[in-house]
């Protein structure tokens, strides 16, 4: 179960990175 959970919160955080990275990059484009 531990690293059942583990790897949700891996896949969790990588999302969140892609996202806040994708929003930095779509910002810097806008600009």
């Amino acid at each position: 179960m531990r690293t059942f959970t583990h790897e949700i919160t891996a896949l969790l955080g990588a999302s969140i990175n892609a996202l806040i990275f994708g929003n930095r990059r779509n910002e810097a484009r806008h600009r």
